[in-house]
This record gives C-alpha cells, structure tokens and sequence, in this order.
C-alpha cells in the first residue's frame, strides 16, 4: 500500500521502506500516471540487470542521461498501452479535505 499525500507538492511513499518515495513537484497528472504506471513506474531503468544508478560515474554523462530519456519515452508508451486496454486503476484526483 503506497501512502498518498494530497497537497502540492506531492509524493508517494513506498509503505514498508519509507526510503523509498516519489516527489511530484509539477502536477497532480504526474502523480497519477506514475500510480496508474506500477510497478514500472517505481523501478530505475536496467543495464545488464543492474539498477542504472550503479552505473553512474563509468559512462558519460550524455549517455547516462539518454538512458533515463529513453526510459521516459518507454514509460510512456507503457501508460498509453496500458490505458488504452483498460489495464489501469482510474485514481481519482484528490480533493483538499481527503488530507487527513
């Protein structure tokens, strides 16, 4: 169960390891494609099954940073996928007096 905060800023809280958290500074959208998204949504991209952040510092920045850009583009594409089949759960957007 991921804990939900519905002020802006938002985040979503992973629920057994609180170390684990989202922060959507732009938009509710982004929050609720992110739900909508998991479990992809939750995982870095992989490089040879290894979490891309173990990779940072033994290749360039530039490529580094195309393969959070591509990964982007793939989440993406997943929603839609996604959404299209009918394969999401509808999150509702929040309303002020559902915070506490």
């Amino acid at each position: 169960m991921l804990q939900i905060f519905c002020r802006g800023p938002y985040i979503v809280a992973h629920e057994q390891d609180g170390k684990r958290y989202w922060y959507f500074e732009d938009s509710e959208q982004d929050m609720i494609d992110f739900l909508e998204n998991l479990p992809e949504s939750a995982e870095p991209p992989r490089l040879g099954g290894m979490p891309m952040w173990c990779c940072h510092g033994q290749m360039l920045q530039e490529d580094y940073s195309k393969v959070f850009e591509e990964y982007a583009k793939y989440l993406r594409f997943l929603l839609t996928v996604k959404r299209k089949h009918g394969l999401t759960f509808p999150y509702a957007p929040c309303k002020a007096d559902e915070t506490e």
